[in-house]
Formats: C-alpha cells, sequence, structure tokens
C-alpha cells in the first residue's frame, strides 16, 4: 500500500472500493495514482470529475455539517469551498499580531477569546497572493488595519511556508475587545487553500462571582472596588445578561449596609477617540446604577461618573491590558 494523503489510498492491486475525500478527489482528477492500472485510474478521475463539477456549482462556502456560523464580520471567501471548520466560545491561540517592515521576524501573541478556524479550497487559477490580497481588501473595508501582507520566504511566520503568502489583520472597536485575523494563502500546483485565524480576544466568562461580602471587606480596605464581570456590547452601555448576577451582589451589598453612599465610576481602553470613550464610560456607569434603581436602590446613594480612558490601571498596548482596563469600579463616598 503506498498512500498518497488522507484522501485517497493507492494499491497495487485494483481496489474493491477506494476511499476518496475532498484532498483524494482533486489528486485523482490530476492522476496521482500511477499504480492504479489505466482503466481503473480513468473510473477514479470520471468520478472524482463529476463531484468536483458539482460541488461548483454548489452554494460558495457551505460548512460540510452547517454547525460552525460565519463570522458577522469575517465572511466566507467567494466561491470557496469549506474543507474545516471549528469555532470555540473560549480558546486560545498563537497569533501574529505585530510585524516591522523590513524585519525577517513577526510578534507572535498567545490571545484568549472566541476562536473561530476555517480552511478552504479556491479555484486553482487563483494565487496565494491574491487570495490574501482579496482578504485584505475586504478587511480593509469593514475597518480592519493590515499589520503584514509577507511572503513566507521574507519572514518567519510559524507553519508558513517559503512558498506560502500570509496576512496579518487588526480591526479596533472602541470599548470593545479587538478582532484579530491571520490567513495563510498555499498552493500544491493542483489546488490553492487558505487558512483563516479569527480570534475576538476577550476575557473568559466568570464562573466565580465576588459576593457581597468581599465587596464590602475591600470598600472598607482601600475605599474602592472594581466589580469584575459587569460586561457590556461592544462599543454600547448596554448590559450583557451575564452581568445581572454580579450587580445582583451590588445590590445585596447595599441593602445590607444601608447608609452606604457610592460613586459608580465607569473606565475604558485607549482604544477610539479620547472624547468617545468619555461618553462611553460615562453612559456605562449611569446604565449600572439605573439597574440598581430598577433593582430597588434609592436614587439618592449613588453617583456616577466616567473617565474614558485617562485612569489605566494596565499598558493599552496589548489585549490583555485592555481588557483590564474597561471595567467598573465603585467608590465608597459616604
Amino acid at each position: 500500500m503506498d498512500p498518497i494523503d488522507d484522501g485517497i489510498v493507492c494499491l497495487q492491486d485494483p481496489p474493491a472500493t477506494t476511499r476518496i475525500g475532498m484532498s483524494g478527489l482533486r489528486r485523482a482528477v490530476a492522476g496521482a495514482c500511477p499504480k492504479i492500472p489505466e482503466e481503473f485510474q480513468m473510473r477514479i478521475r470520471r468520478t472524482a470529475a463529476f463531484l468536483l463539477l458539482a460541488l461548483a456549482f454548489a452554494a460558495p462556502a457551505i460548512a460540510d455539517d452547517g454547525a460552525v456560523p460565519e463570522h458577522p464580520i469575517v465572511k466566507h471567501y467567494p466561491g470557496a469551498t469549506i474543507d474545516s471548520a471549528e469555532m470555540r466560545d473560549f480558546d486560545a491561540a498563537d497569533v501574529v499580531t505585530g510585524y516591522e517592515a523590513g524585519s525577517a521576524t513577526v510578534t507572535v501573541e498567545g490571545l484568549e477569546g472566541k476562536v473561530y478556524r476555517f480552511v478552504y479550497s479556491i479555484d486553482p487559477q487563483s494565487s496565494p497572493l491574491q487570495v490574501v490580497r482579496n482578504y485584505e481588501n475586504a478587511l480593509r473595508d469593514a475597518g480592519f488595519r493590515t499589520i503584514a501582507v509577507v511572503r513566507g520566504d521574507k519572514v518567519q511566520v510559524p507553519n508558513v511556508g517559503s512558498g506560502d503568502v500570509f496576512g496579518a489583520f487588526v480591526l479596533d472597536r472602541p470599548g470593545s475587545p479587538r478582532v484579530h485575523v491571520n490567513v495563510k494563502g498555499t498552493t500544491d500546483t493542483t489546488y490553492v487553500w487558505s487558512e483563516l485565524l479569527i480570534v475576538e480576544v476577550e476575557s473568559m466568562e466568570q464562573d466565580y462571582v465576588a459576593g457581597a461580602g468581599e465587596l464590602y471587606d475591600s470598600l472598607a480596605k482601600t475605599g474602592r472596588v472594581t466589580v469584575n464581570g459587569v460586561q457590556f456590547d461592544n462599543g454600547k452601555s448596554t448590559l450583557q445578561p451575564t452581568s445581572e448576577r454580579v450587580l445582583a451582589e451590588v445590590r445585596t451589598l447595599m441593602e445590607q449596609h444601608a447608609s452606604m453612599r457610592l460613586r459608580i465610576e465607569g473606565h475604558t481602553d485607549s482604544v477610539g477617540q479620547p472624547a468617545a470613550n468619555q461618553a462611553l464610560s460615562e453612559a456605562r456607569a449611569a446604565t449600572v446604577k439605573a439597574w440598581l434603581v430598577a433593582a430597588g436602590i434609592g436614587s439618592g446613594r449613588m453617583e456616577v461618573a466616567g473617565f474614558g480612558d485617562t485612569r489605566p490601571v494596565a499598558a493599552n498596548d496589548g489585549d490583555a491590558g485592555r481588557a483590564l482596563n474597561r471595567r467598573v469600579e465603585l467608590v465608597r463616598i459616604d
């Protein structure tokens, strides 16, 4: 037995059945099994060509099982076939996040958040460079910034060969997690493939929530506390549903200490314009107060303030630091 790849297995003798996958179909059309007698090769090639033709007229870029949704911003490659697709709500991935023009190396960071991975097979008349440039143009229209578009023989990028073309892109969204995209275009002279990695950088949803007692202890010691787990929609002041159990502890805190007065402070990272960040931080603080008032806490016991990006607790030059800077704090004022 002489395996060509994981898609088609070539045998010394004519096989009764032959296992053929997507990549195997393409190699069958190209006559990739010289050890099979010509009669059987022709039969395989005719069958493979028919199946590939049928796929070509199918709706473009449909996942085999439909289980992985298209990313809401980064769309499927037009006319391509999805060979594999994966999406995880929270995972880690090594992502190229920086490149200095003319350098032979890139900056790679281990990022966490929602991770999408797609592998597409594309019209063989395309080239790896054409594929990556098409991504670059589409992503630019969606607001992404290009970090790098480079050939594999010019820069050292993990898992990128000398004949490949690689692109790295990033979308900065004020008050929201960044979106990173890495794409590789490659070919084996028969077909062109693209490998797409998308990471929406965000913190894992908290399973542990600080209770009212812990919040009070921090306020008693330092006069302020960060309320971890208060999450808003991207670039908005709309609370996400998971924030309610966190705010319920703040409500309990204020019910247990009826004389306590608090200032609710909103903070953002430095992505976007300072004026927009200031307004967003004020709006988010006001949203938290409104939730507590609706939950039965007197409005007069709370003040609100927003500080935009002016009081960071971590450097804004990385996603981890920016995530820490997007926060809501309580300050004791009684």
